[in-house]
């Protein structure tokens, strides 16, 4: 008994295991541990088999050898009560009390056999239920692992597609930069050349003796302009040059500064 009871624990302690096994997040070692615990199963099933038949082997022939001594032993003394006739009549119960024993090992032999059949198909119905039960778990792993390996695929495609798509989308922006940049690039020209055509298109200032004196921007060094004096005072020529608004002033002549 205490074998079957601790198969039954193994058996339990094999199959939590097993649904810890389940629980866990590494699915591709499942299928791998699965398969060494169902060849664990098998062989302490057959272990628990041979232990089984050899109990049952082993009670059988102490019974028997039990069962041999007590008939020699019943038989010795009925040969020794027999030799005289006063014990003829204990010679008798003797034999009675030997076929009975006889028939009450028969019967405990007949017991045992069945008792342990019975236990030995008992265990053979929970351990056909827990390899029924792994190999259903075993087929809805394999169910997820071929929905998971599906999934993976699909997620390879889309993400395939969407790095496709962000090439495209990439190169498309550069291409975008860099008609932007061109585009910048011919607009600050033509930015330069619209001054430059305002400077040009502008017209001579006439009177120039109101204008630079009243210009702020306008203060000519020394050497941009000559004195020349007369009998009206004398004048200045100005050299030509470029206000802070990027006007340009023609060279002319002015009225030189008085000094007091």
């Amino acid at each position: 008994m205490k074998e079957v009871v601790t198969a039954c624990i193994g058996g339990l302690l094999i199959s939590s295991v097993i649904m810890n096994m389940m629980q866990s997040s590494n699915e591709e070692n499942l299928e791998s541990r699965i398969k060494e615990l169902s060849s664990i199963i098998k062989t302490k099933e057959n272990e628990l088999r041979t232990q089984d038949d050899e109990i049952i082997k082993l009670k059988i022939e102490n019974n028997k050898l039990a069962f041999n001594a007590a008939n020699a032993k019943l038989r010795s003394d009925a040969e020794a009560m027999t030799s005289t006739a006063e014990n003829s009549v204990r010679a008798v119960a003797l034999a009675t009390q030997l076929e009975q024993m006889k028939s009450s090992h028969e019967t405990e032999i007949l017991c045992l056999t069945s008792k342990y059949e019975f236990q030995i198909a008992e265990l053979k119905k929970s351990h056909e239920c827990t390899l029924t039960a792994i190999r259903a778990m075993n087929d809805a792993q394999e169910i997820k692992l071929q929905s998971l390996v599906t999934e993976n695929n699909q997620l390879k495609t889309q993400i395939n597609e969407n790095g496709q798509q962000l090439i495209k989308n990439t190169s498309y922006i550069n291409s975008l930069l860099n008609s932007l940049r061109k585009k910048d690039s011919q607009i600050q020209s033509m930015n330069l050349l619209f001054t430059s055509l305002k400077s040009r298109m502008e017209p001579p200032c006439k009177s120039s003796k109101i204008a630079v004196a009243s210009s702020p921007s306008f203060s000519p060094s020394r050497s941009s302009y000559s004195t020349s004096r007369g009998s009206s005072g004398g004048t200045v020529s100005v050299r030509g040059y470029y206000r802070k608004n990027g006007a340009y002033v023609r060279p002319h002549t002015r009225s030189a500064p008085r000094r007091h």
